[in-house]
């Protein structure tokens, strides 16, 4: 079910989403300090439970097109630098391969591989800043071989510091 789930969400209803909260505002930041941001994605063509679906990858630029990732007067992304990687080891090489300073993901997993690069700055977005299903939780946030940030607005303040 997570997965038909995921097929939907990523495909047929992929125009559908909403941006996360301060994504805009780190992008425009990094766009007006002319800093080179790529995008580097786990995700294969087609959903494995929908193989003869929506075109993942065409879906996903369509909605970044949609919300002016790639307009000058938008985010001002190169299309070019937007890369969909089938497995994470291929993620990995990629993100070695484009010799980024800092990489921000929302899974633990990217950072723990063996083929995440050396000497890269890992920022996990953990998201814990947005509303929580249950009022009065708190959830502590994750410990590993990463800076955890609690949304975009810690990850702005830990990259635009250095």
């Amino acid at each position: 079910q997570w997965m038909r789930l995921q097929a939907e969400a990523y495909g047929p209803r992929m125009a559908e989403a909403v941006l996360i909260e301060g994504a805009a505002s780190f992008l425009l930041a990094c766009r007006d300090r002319a800093v080179e941001v790529f995008i580097v994605s786990h995700k294969t063509p087609y959903a494995a439970a929908a193989p003869d679906g929506t075109h993942l990858h065409g879906a996903a630029l369509e909605w970044m097109e949609a919300r002016g990732f790639f307009a000058p007067d938008g985010f001002a992304l190169a299309r070019d630098r937007v890369f969909f990687e089938p497995t994470r080891e291929a993620k990995c090489r990629r993100i070695a391969a484009l010799g980024c300073s800092h990489f921000i993901d929302d899974l633990e997993e990217v950072f723990r591989d063996p083929a995440f690069p050396e000497g890269v700055g890992r920022l996990l977005l953990c998201g814990t800043e947005f509303p929580l299903p249950m009022r009065g939780t708190e959830f502590p946030l994750p410990k590993g071989p990463f800076s955890p940030h609690s949304g975009w607005a810690s990850v702005a303040r830990a990259v635009f510091a250095e």
